[in-house]
């Protein structure tokens, strides 16, 4: 019971303390601008007269090992106008990734059978260069995360081409790592102005910190209106990796 009291004084302590109005910068380029209660702004859900389009993927290994894998990437697309979905689109691949060697480099190779979004065979070199200049050693696991990542920013634009004056909002980061991402994104980007629409990226989870470790998220809840808001700028951002603007959003008024 003494452990129980003693982490339930913690939790308080934590949930009571006021931390600080500026956000932690979370790496180079991003450059933090204190919190203000003129950065709240009311937005009213479902009001507009646009369609929106939510996009998400998802893969599932059928079969692994360290050096051999089978997954399934599926990508789903639901469409919006105010409260009523008038499309359900769906599109699935499998994916078979090996790795291989040649002129004493490793790599891994994804071919992929069924509906698939690419063109050919994927190759993805280990350690991967991410655009930060860090080299990364992935594994196969990894690999399939960067495939599915891919298909879901292909499936978008696939998609876009055929829509005009519409939203689009995908699951994740608009965050790239590699020169093949930020080449996808960019193809993503100009589907968007061909048609006029408009391109979001939602992540649901927030990991951001205040200058004295607070989290911002819980902050802004303190600070922000009961009622649904965005809140921007946070951060002025000037990172090659980074091709947007961060906002952060409370959809429900009781979230």
């Amino acid at each position: 019971m003494d452990i129980v009291k003693k982490i339930a004084q913690e939790i308080d302590i934590h949930l009571e303390h006021e931390y600080s109005s500026l956000p932690f910068s979370p790496g180079l380029g991003y450059n933090p601008i204190p919190l203000s209660a003129s950065n709240f702004h009311e937005i009213s859900l479902f009001s507009g007269e646009k369609p929106l389009y939510a996009i998400d993927g998802g893969s599932a290994p059928l079969l692994s090992s360290s050096s051999f894998a089978v997954c399934l990437i599926r990508m789903a697309c639901v469409g919006f106008l105010g409260r009523k979905r008038f499309l359900t689109s769906r599109k699935e691949c499998y994916s078979i990734v090996q790795a291989r060697q040649k002129d004493n480099s490793l790599f891994f190779e994804a071919s992929f059978t069924g509906d698939p979004l690419f063109s050919g065979s994927v190759f993805i070199p280990c350690p991967l260069q991410t655009l930060e200049k860090q080299h990364l050693r992935i594994e196969i696991d990894s690999v399939i995360d960067i495939l599915r990542r891919y298909a879901e920013l292909l499936f978008a634009a696939n998609i876009m081409q055929e829509q005009r004056q519409s939203c689009f909002v995908i699951d994740g980061s608009i965050e790239v790592q590699t020169e093949d991402e930020k080449g996808i994104m960019a193809e993503l980007f100009a589907s968007a102005r061909k048609g006029q629409n408009s391109l979001g990226f939602l992540s649901k989870t927030s990991h951001f910190l205040t200058k004295d470790g607070g989290s911002f998220l819980s902050r802004l809840h303190q600070a922000g209106p009961k009622s649904s808001w965005y809140y921007y700028p946070t951060y002025d951002i000037r990172k090659e990796s980074y091709p947007g603007y961060l906002y952060f959003v409370r959809l429900h008024m009781k979230s």
